[in-house]
């Protein structure tokens, strides 16, 4: 979830593409936020990655919806997290980095998104420790080419697909810093990053508002809590 956002349920996102529809319903999310006084022209877009992520077979049940899986394949990769989705026509998987921002841009060019899910990161407390520079890497910098190429996409763009496009950046609830015995976390809560990992996923999180600010796109940040289930481990 992200701070100062006016807070819209599933009647706002029967108004937005059907790819980002369903894959909001595919990762659970029954509200979400978007930013308001959002323009109808992004406006000065400047001339100058789709993500490391996997997808869920649901997001399928929508008759056009079409996606793109971008993925580095790194230690965490697993094509087999597709199953169930690869079969179908319309998922498509590109092996690619999202700090390659040549490849961002192509693929932004090719497969003209209306939403563009970036789950990618570098994650695990511990890991970030013991090499916070590829967390910056990926998290920080990554998310930057991803939006300087989603820019120079929207600019090459329709005015209608620069109302409907979406740019949703999936954060962690890591950014608030730390709670004891007692104590809640809201969206008005102030960052209080404490490891290179949230610190990371706070910076990644302010670029995407500063897009938004600056540039009038359209975003969504998400906060949530770990996940527990029979693949969290994955």
């Amino acid at each position: 979830r992200s701070c100062n956002e006016r807070i819209y349920s599933k009647e706002f996102a029967e108004g937005l593409p059907e790819t980002a529809v369903y894959l909001v319903e595919a990762l659970g999310e029954d509200l979400f936020h978007i930013p308001g006084n959002v323009p109808d022209n992004p406006g000065q877009l400047r001339k100058s990655s789709p993500s490391r992520t996997r997808t869920s077979s649901r997001c399928f049940t929508a008759p056009e919806a079409e996606v793109l899986v971008v993925d580095a394949l790194t230690y965490a990769g697993d094509l087999a997290k597709l199953e169930g989705a690869a079969s179908s026509e319309r998922c498509r998987f590109l092996k690619a980095d999202i700090c390659d921002f040549a490849a961002m841009e192509r693929a932004f060019c090719e497969f003209c998104p209306d939403t563009v899910f970036n789950l990618a990161a570098e994650t695990h407390v511990d890991r970030s420790i013991e090499n916070p520079g590829i967390f910056v890497e990926t998290n920080v910098l990554g998310t930057e080419r991803l939006l300087e190429a989603a820019l120079a996409y929207l600019q090459k763009s329709s005015p209608e697909r620069r109302k409907t496009f979406v740019f949703h950046q999936i954060s962690t609830d890591e950014v608030y810093g730390s709670l004891g015995a007692e104590g809640v976390f809201s969206e008005a809560s102030a960052c209080r990053a404490r490891s290179p990992y949230s610190a990371s996923k706070a910076a990644a999180d302010a670029l995407v508002t500063a897009w938004h600010e600056t540039f009038g796109m359209r975003v969504v940040v998400t906060r949530s809590a770990n996940n527990y289930g029979p693949h969290q481990h994955r």
